[in-house]
């Protein structure tokens, strides 16, 4: 990150931590708990963010988590689901969920994308996009998907 912003002139960065859950924590004094281990790993990463702002510049963190056995037994992950305790919840500003939908009538996978958590603005909505498996990638004009036919009326009870 210092050699983005310092040495590159990047006054934006984003940075990706693919697999939250299982990044290492070094702490000689005992073995950490793994909620224990997430809650200092996030903990960190919003303390590297806020400290980048305060130098000038902007650091996005892109956290990517593991779901709990619920939601993988569902067939659909919320946010709820995330590995980790509250904490899952409670830290990111922003948390955008994905989760498989199937494939269209040209046996294209469709993927739907759920915006569940926005500090800043409009939540708890969907869209859904054809997935292009052997290039990794989205068609970037999804479709909205209407409420009463979201998987978010499935979390009505548990949002917080």
């Amino acid at each position: 990150i210092e050699l983005a912003v310092q040495h590159h002139n990047k006054h934006r960065v984003v940075l990706i931590i693919d697999y939250v859950q299982r990044v290492p924590i070094i702490d000689i004094s005992r073995a950490l708990e793994a909620e224990e281990r997430i809650e200092r790993v996030l903990a960190g990463l919003k303390s590297i963010a806020m400290r980048t702002t305060s130098q000038g510049a902007v650091l996005s963190v892109v956290a990517v988590g593991a779901a709990d056995d619920e939601g993988l037994r569902n067939g659909r992950v919320h946010l709820e689901n995330l590995w980790g305790n509250s904490i899952m919840q409670y830290e990111p500003d922003i948390a955008l969920i994905g989760n498989r939908d199937g494939v269209d009538i040209d046996g294209v996978t469709l993927v739907r994308w759920a915006l569940e958590k926005n500090r800043r603005g409009e939540s708890n909505i969907e869209f859904r996009h054809r997935y292009h498996g052997a290039a990794y990638t989205f068609e970037p004009a999804g479709k909205r998907i209407d409420y009463e036919e979201s998987w978010q009326s499935e979390r009505d009870g548990s949002i917080k």
